[in-house]
């Protein structure tokens, strides 16, 4: 904990040294100065948390934590800086098949560890509310000991919120409880994670769908069963909004390239968030420090009339693994069948209502393709006119990343712009299809579709 805790470790404490970890050196000086900070405070009588608590309380803001509930770092790494001497003393209480060495959540110990820990918070601390995040290791049973245990996960639930509330009837204050969670409903049934028995009891007062390391910003994120199931209760959505577009590398190993999120980006991705229902959005990965853009964009992303006619840059996230095996699926990259007819193979886009029907700029990434390409394109069954389509092609060119030890190979591929003409950009829902009618001769690879965007602004309404 990066607090005083006295149920728990303060972090870094089991530690002698801290020492380069395979893999993850640019961790090493981080952590100890974290570690030397805490410590440093506490010689002067300051705990972190009531520090942050007072802080946060004199900016009129509420003050919640969130506690992670297990880590992957094994316990017999005890020169590993994120694990702790609870786990280290105790391999026999976490997972040995998937999800390994995270805490197995079937033994009481465990829960009682990490139930300990919201209890000094709620009662010790002048937090508002607490968060449990289920989904940064979203692994807590064995993979045959799942079924049988979502309810013991809703009972530890439950019982945080009967804490929380004797806590909150002590203080004479309410005291707010959330989950994070993953994407989709499936995914968190799969993992143990019974949220519409959580929204059922009134167990919660907000829910974050989210999922870790693919930071890709999404304006179709699905978290539309969300709010279905919160509706009528106090629970509020937050869904999380990730900050980078594109992916690390292709299938194959190549570098694709990340972007940092524009602010075109976040008004397209909030201004969807809105349409589907949000409450609210929780930003994980937001800018730090916050700068004079930073807090403009804060205040508009906060407010959908300040969305209103915002330049909103919509982009189709693409396939991550880790987030496939917990149901959150992508539809990118596309490889292109050669020789199809209209209407071709679909990409569906999600728009928000206030860039419906404006004139818009249709993006698609292409790799593998040439100026000798017979294509269809099309937004929901409207042919576009490739005649005034703009090309932008990036070659093969030197890069910093090692690819099979050659270190000087880049991805190539083609940026294609075509105009949408106003009155067919739908709002929610929307489908673009391509067709690769046919290839040069002799030419029989084919065409990979890794992007796909569609641009719109107020000059372009």
């Amino acid at each position: 904990m990066f607090y005083l805790t006295k149920v728990g470790e303060v972090f870094g404490s089991h530690l002698a040294a801290f020492r380069d970890i395979p893999g993850v050196q640019r961790g090493t000086l981080p952590t100890w100065r974290a570690h030397e900070n805490i410590m440093s405070l506490k010689e002067r009588g300051i705990d972190l948390m009531e520090l942050l608590a007072q802080r946060a309380h004199e900016a009129g803001m509420k003050f919640i934590v969130s506690y992670r509930q297990t880590h992957s770092v094994a316990s017999d790494d005890v020169d590993n800086y994120f694990n702790w001497q609870f786990k280290i003393d105790h391999p026999e209480w976490c997972l040995k098949g998937k999800g390994a060495h995270g805490f197995n959540f079937i033994y009481p110990e465990v829960r009682a560890e990490r139930f300990a820990l919201a209890q000094e918070a709620a009662n010790d601390y002048d937090i508002d509310g607490l968060e449990i995040d289920w989904c940064f290791w979203p692994y807590l049973f064995e993979e045959d000991q799942i079924a049988a245990n979502r309810d013991l996960l809703t009972d530890y639930m439950r019982q945080h919120r009967e804490m929380l509330d004797a806590a909150a009837a002590r203080k004479g204050r309410p005291l707010d409880f959330g989950a994070r969670v993953l994407p989709t409903r499936k995914g968190n049934l799969d993992a143990g994670f019974d949220v519409a028995a959580w929204l059922e009891e009134d167990l919660l007062d907000f829910v974050v769908p989210n999922y870790y390391v693919d930071e890709q910003i999404d304006a179709d994120f699905p978290f539309e069963w969300l709010v279905e199931l919160a509706a009528g209760t106090r629970c509020q959505v937050w869904p999380a909004m990730q900050r980078q577009i594109g992916r690390p590398k292709e299938g194959d190993g190549e570098p694709t390239g990340e972007e940092m999120a524009t602010a075109s980006h976040y008004h397209a991705a909030a201004s969807a968030y809105y349409d589907k229902g949000a409450d609210g959005i929780y930003l994980p990965w937001f800018n730090w420090p916050i700068e004079a853009a930073d807090r403009q964009l804060l205040s508009e992303i906060d407010d959908p009339n300040l969305l209103a006619g915002k330049p909103g840059h919509y982009a189709v996230r693409g396939h991550n693994e880790g987030a496939a095996e917990h149901d959150y699926h992508a539809q990118l990259p596309l490889a292109l069948i050669n020789g199809t007819k209209a209407p071709g193979q679909p990409v569906k886009l999600f728009v928000a209502a206030g860039a419906a029907g404006a004139a818009a700029l249709l993006r698609l990434r292409l790799r593998f393709t040439t100026i000798h390409d017979r294509l269809w394109i099309a937004l929901n069954g409207f042919e576009l006119d490739q005649t005034t389509a703009r090309r932008e092609p990036h070659s093969y060119t030197p890069t910093e990343a090692s690819l099979a030890g050659k270190g000087i190979s880049s991805i190539a591929y083609t940026w294609l712009e075509i105009g949408i003409p106003a009155g067919h950009l739908r709002a929610g829902a929307n489908e673009v299809a391509i067709a690769v009618l046919e290839r040069p001769a002799k030419l029989e690879g084919q065409i990979v579709l890794d992007r796909t965007e569609v641009v719109t602004s107020p000059a372009a309404a």
